[in-house]
């Protein structure tokens, strides 16, 4: 499991940073220019808490992320979250967003939303409506054209939510999505993280994904198929916890251990962008 650190915060210089970064980095240090960095937020670049509402990013992480975009050519967030809720977590950092697994995306300052769920709005009110009446006292979290019920505050009663969620999906049309201590209930589009990544490759060379959940696997299938068709250099991150699907680690490239590692992998790389190559 990969846990680098700076090293109590010396300064080294250009070849001992590249050293100690995971090799498969070295080539974005190289040619940050045809690079992207594409990061899911919840459990991967924010600590997991039992009120969604409340997850933050630690300011290291929102200085580093700061700090990479302007020296990477690209910086993305692909999260289940709302985009609204993306913006206030990250605040005025210029990066690209992409909210709701794909359905809403913030790109260029430009807001958008995926045409074929809004005919599924009333459905998603009624199921939801439908849910907070079959598990009062759980967290169910509104997201416009989706909802997710949340039993981490609960966990004896993860059979009786998985249940009922499953129940109400069918009445209403929907499908499930079931992450950490939580099942997402949305429209039954073919929009996942691994459709949400691919308008994001562009001509990038070097593309790294990193993610914590099983929301997260048909990013690393779809980015693994597309290094194999186009030669991209593709590097997958599983951000490690003892929540995390085993298959998820079982196709990435390196694992850091929570959103701690991953923050560690990335001030090294910042710090390396940021050394004089000699």
């Amino acid at each position: 499991m990969v846990t680098p650190s700076l090293s109590g915060g010396r300064l080294f210089g250009y070849a001992s940073v590249v050293r100690s970064l995971p090799h498969e980095l070295a080539a974005i240090v190289r040619d940050p220019d045809r690079s992207a960095l594409l990061l899911d937020f919840d459990g991967t670049l924010a600590p997991i808490v039992t009120d969604p509402a409340a997850a933050t990013l630690p300011p290291e992480t929102t200085q580093v992320l700061g700090d990479l975009q302007s020296r990477i050519a690209r910086v993305a967030i692909v999260s289940g979250r709302p985009v609204h809720f993306l913006q206030e977590a990250l605040g005025p950092i210029p990066i690209t967003l992409v909210g709701l697994y794909g359905t809403e995306r913030f790109i260029d300052g430009v807001p958008t939303i995926d045409d074929r769920v809004e005919a599924y709005r009333p459905a998603i009110e009624r199921a939801a409506q439908a849910a907070e009446h079959a598990l009062t006292g759980l967290l169910i979290e509104r997201k416009g054209v989706s909802f997710t019920i949340h039993w981490r505050a609960s966990p004896a009663r993860e059979q009786e939510a998985l249940r009922q969620g499953r129940m109400v999906a069918k009445r209403f049309g929907l499908t499930t999505e079931l992450g950490r201590m939580a099942l997402e209930v949305r429209p039954p589009t073919k929009i996942d993280k691994g459709q949400a990544v691919l308008p994001l490759l562009g001509t990038y060379k070097h593309v790294l994904f990193a993610g914590d959940d099983r929301a997260d696997i048909p990013a690393f299938t779809v980015l693994r198929t597309h290094a194999l068709r186009t030669a991209t250099h593709v590097i997958l991150v599983a951000v490690a916890s003892d929540e995390s699907p085993p298959e998820l680690a079982s196709l990435a490239d390196f694992t850091v251990d929570g959103p701690h590692g991953l923050l560690s992998v990335l001030q090294l790389l910042l710090t390396a962008l940021q050394q004089p190559a000699i």
